[in-house]
């Protein structure tokens, strides 16, 4: 985890995305992010990491699936 609070950042800063991403050795092109915030969400997405607007469970579901019908195959 990547905690604001500790960490002293917060978002929509890039610094706590690139944070977490080196901390876990994370690609950002293998990533998703889902947040309610437009500001959060282009965070994000500054840093090459796919995002998804949260409104309701179900349109986060149907987001994912679709992130994972269009995913190369060797990331699945």
């Amino acid at each position: 985890m990547v905690i604001s609070g500790r960490e002293k950042m917060a978002k929509p800063n890039a610094e706590i995305y690139h944070r977490l991403l080196q901390r876990y050795n994370l690609n950002p092109s293998e990533c998703v992010f889902v947040d309610d915030s437009e500001a959060n969400i282009k965070g994000g997405e500054a840093c090459g990491i796919a995002v998804i607007r949260f409104e309701n469970a179900e349109q986060v579901r149907q987001a994912l699936f679709r992130l994972l019908e269009n995913a190369p195959h060797n990331l699945l």
